[in-house]
């Protein structure tokens, strides 16, 4: 998924964070270091969290690119019966366009 590169994973995946409750401190420390490896987190037993340094609406399409992501791995997961699907490779979740289109 090219929307992945938009996500800023610095690991190529997207973090956990481990469980806090509900508006405590340990949610709060629980969130800080997965932060500082993506701009999207899941929150173990909550759900997803996304950051962007300009806009709400950017954090929100950072969002949908999460659920989109868990909708295609879990098809991925199921199709490979049950199977781990191999984890794609950093560099490969970087956009890159070609500097010029072939015209052909």
């Amino acid at each position: 998924m090219a929307e992945m590169g938009h996500l800023g994973l610095k690991d190529g995946v997207i973090p956990v964070a481990k469980y806090g409750r509900q508006g405590s401190e340990a949610l709060a420390e629980a969130v800080r270091e997965p932060l500082q490896r993506a701009d999207a987190l899941l929150m173990a037993a909550h759900g997803v969290l996304t950051v962007d340094e300009k806009s709400l609406d950017e954090a929100l399409l950072k969002a949908a690119y999460v659920e989109e992501a868990a909708e295609v791995y879990l098809n991925a997961k199921l199709l490979n019966e049950g199977k781990v699907v191999p984890q794609i490779p950093v560099e490969d979740l970087r956009l890159q366009y070609p500097d010029k289109v072939k015209q052909g």
